[in-house]
């Protein structure tokens, strides 16, 4: 709450400062934003005389205005101060708590037939109040968090914004927008007004790799957009993988990351890792069959208009696909 006292100083004729002691006790409390309440008392002393003398004043009234009384009948008596009445009024500052008044003017005095009138005035044209509080608006995606060091600050005070990825499946960094307060450093602001923050996150990337054999394509789409190996593509992206074989292949397998599909699935994937597509096919015709004799001995054979016949007895060992000794 701000307070404080205004002091009458405006003379009426160059005897009423000798006569008359005049001022506002004044006191203010903030509503909200930068509405506030203001309370003003005016109080006054005859000190020439302590005897009893009847009071002259004026105080705002009317629209904006209301006024109390502290009795009907208003004496000067003993040299002491006397509260004479109290007006309040509700006005709107500047964002640094400035306030400016319309018509806030008091008098007070007296009348005699042997002094005249004696009297002091002055006008309250404005006042320092309490700052208002600002407010703080923060708006961030889910997966991010934003918080404030303060949600109600005065203007010319420091915020401290502390961002935090929490999902960081989704998103691999993020920018500020910030309004209504300018930077001091890393995510501290100085508040100008009102403040806005805007966070917005980055998506993180992902790898698709993709491994195929000879004879076999593997088509990865998001709507009209192909990725090929190697591709990086964007969290949250809806994509659709198959396979097609060529002419004189045979289809083997098929896998996304490790499950294993048919020739014919069209495989939909909601990236939120790395992708990896590995795919097989072998040339028709040509039959794997293993040997009797020994573990990694096969015969091969081919099919051709005479039927199945050998083609010839080839070993796999570490160095790959031998021909038999």
């Amino acid at each position: 709450m701000a307070s404080g006292t205004f002091y009458l100083e405006d003379a009426y004729n160059s005897k009423s400062p000798n006569c008359v002691d005049a001022y506002v006790s004044w006191s203010s409390v903030l509503n909200s934003g930068n509405s506030h309440t203001v309370t003003m008392k005016l109080y006054a002393r005859r000190k020439d005389y302590t005897g009893a003398t009847n009071i002259q004043y004026s105080a705002p009234s009317g629209s904006g205005w209301s006024r109390t009384y502290t009795n009907s009948y208003l004496v000067f008596s003993g040299g002491s101060y006397v509260h004479i009445c109290t007006v309040e009024t509700t006005v709107t500052s500047t964002s640094a708590g400035v306030a400016s008044f319309s018509g806030a003017t008091f008098y007070a005095g007296f009348y005699s037939s042997s002094y005249g009138t004696r009297r002091m005035s002055g006008t309250i044209t404005s006042l320092q109040l309490d700052q208002p509080k600002m407010s703080v608006s923060i708006s961030a995606p889910s997966g991010i968090s934003c918080t404030s060091s303060s949600y109600s600050p005065t203007v010319n005070s420091q915020i401290t914004l502390t961002v935090t990825i929490t999902n960081t499946t989704k998103y691999a960094s993020y920018s500020i927008s910030v309004t209504g307060a300018t930077l001091v450093s890393g995510t501290t602001y100085r508040v100008t007004g009102n403040v806005t923050v805007v966070v917005t996150g980055t998506l993180k990337q992902y790898t698709l790799s993709i491994t195929a054999s000879k004879g076999i394509t593997v088509r990865a789409v998001s709507g009209s957009t192909s990725y090929a190996n190697g591709s990086k593509i964007t969290y949250g992206t809806q994509l659709v993988i198959s396979v097609s074989v060529g002419n004189g292949y045979d289809f083997l397998s098929f896998t996304v990351n490790g499950t294993d599909y048919n020739e014919g699935s069209q495989v939909s994937v909601t990236v939120s890792s790395n992708i990896t597509v590995v795919a097989n096919a072998r040339e028709a015709g040509v039959v794997y069959i293993r040997d009797n004799t020994g573990t990694n001995r096969y015969q091969v054979y081919i099919y051709t208009a005479s039927g199945w016949s050998l083609h010839k007895p080839m070993l796999y060992t570490s160095s790959g696909w031998g021909v038999c000794s």
